[in-house]
């Protein structure tokens, strides 16, 4: 059953056992085998070779084994090979994966750039601030001043805007009223707000980090990073501790000996694998600065790392920032959509503001959708400034 099963797997590899027994042997990383056919090789076929200990110890005529061990014999006789096959597959894969990796790690540092300078959402939590507090404390201080206390509001709360109704069975959510007040003054507004937040919202080029952002991946981008890292070491713990599995005098005729072919590829990537590193840590340490900056840091849930180093940062601090980034990208299509139905439906949506940011009739944002929606025990400054 084993051999039937390599044998199906073996017609998959493209290139001949022979060929690929001397790519190993050399390290020849610049031959064009695929890394699709290294994957295949390294999943299908290297487990079983490695549980058929005959073979890999076999030292007798080649005539006297079947067709699919005579196949088999020159991979089974190469140290190291599980190994060396890895350390192949990562030298085809360094450039697209550091490629990727750092088009991550720039769109989580736009979007901590686009979320502190954009304008758009300056003014549309400067519209949330204002209706949140006439809503719950009755208050309509536009400009904060005359003595009138102004409180802030959660960033997470932005998403209760739009399960609050005007009146029961309504369709007029607090958010609709935002929109019906921002409306008349900006209509370019949503264009604007998507422009300013691409990478947060995950439009556009790939390359501007927007995947990664809308995927939440914050943490998984830092294990991709730490992988890399990890990839770079195995080559150098076989150059420290296996060198006698790679020594072949001189060069081949193709190129270097395996050995100096190591080493060159560890020169090659560390520095890589180090600027990537020290990227992320300085993105995610503007990241942490951004929750600090919009008073987020001071909530209760919100841990209060020791040190503002990456090393500093555990889980739920980096859980902390995915969710702050997932609330705006979530508000901000929410807002879209709201701005739609009024736009459509103008009639429908039609409310009185005489009297305040929603008329005489509203009240109690935040209520019907569990509870005040805004950090009522400190108050925040209001969105875009420092405290």
């Amino acid at each position: 059953k084993r051999a039937q099963n390599l044998a199906i797997a073996l017609r998959k590899v493209t290139v001949p056992t022979e060929e690929l027994s001397e790519v190993l042997r050399y390290m020849h990383l610049n031959h064009p085998v695929t890394p699709d056919a290294l994957e295949h090789l390294r999943d299908n076929v290297l487990p079983s070779l490695m549980e058929s200990p005959e073979l890999v110890q076999y030292e007798g005529p080649t005539e006297a084994l079947r067709t699919l061990e005579q196949q088999l014999l020159p991979l089974a006789r190469i140290p190291r090979l599980r190994t060396r096959l890895q350390i192949l597959l990562f030298s085809k894969t360094v450039p697209l994966v550091h490629v990727a990796l750092r088009s991550r790690v720039q769109g989580l540092q736009e979007a901590c750039a686009q979320v502190r300078g954009s304008g758009a959402l300056r003014r549309v939590f400067g519209t949330v601030l204002r209706v949140g507090n006439y809503l719950n404390h009755g208050v309509d201080a536009p400009d904060g001043g005359g003595g009138v206390e102004v409180r802030g509001f959660a960033i997470e709360s932005l998403l209760k805007l739009r399960d609050f109704r005007a009146s029961h069975g309504s369709e007029v959510s607090a958010l609709h009223c935002v929109v019906l007040h921002m409306l008349p003054v900006d209509a370019s507004l949503p264009v604007q707000l998507r422009k300013e937040l691409g990478s947060v919202i995950g439009t556009g080029d790939a390359s501007a980090g927007g995947p990664c952002l809308a995927a939440g991946g914050i943490a998984d981008l830092r294990d991709a990073v730490a992988s890399f890292q990890r990839e770079v070491a195995v080559v150098q713990g076989e150059i420290e501790q296996f060198p006698e599995c790679y020594g072949i005098e001189g060069d081949s005729q193709d190129g270097p000996g395996p050995l100096a072919t190591l080493e060159r590829l560890v020169e090659d990537v560390r520095e890589l694998g180090r600027g990537l590193e020290a990227s992320f840590g300085e993105a995610v340490l503007a990241a942490w600065r951004l929750l600090e900056y919009f008073g987020e840091r001071h909530r209760p849930g919100i841990p209060d790392a020791a040190a503002e180093a990456p090393g500093g940062l555990g889980d739920e601090a980096y859980k902390a920032i995915e969710n702050f980034f997932g609330t705006l990208r979530e508000f901000t299509t929410s807002f879209e959509d709201c701005w739609r139905d009024v736009k459509e439906q103008p009639k429908k949506f039609r409310i009185d503001t005489a009297g305040g940011p929603l008329g005489a009739g509203g009240a109690g944002y935040g209520k019907g959708a569990g509870g005040d929606a805004g950090t009522a025990k400190t108050p925040s400054p209001p969105p875009g400034s420092r405290r």
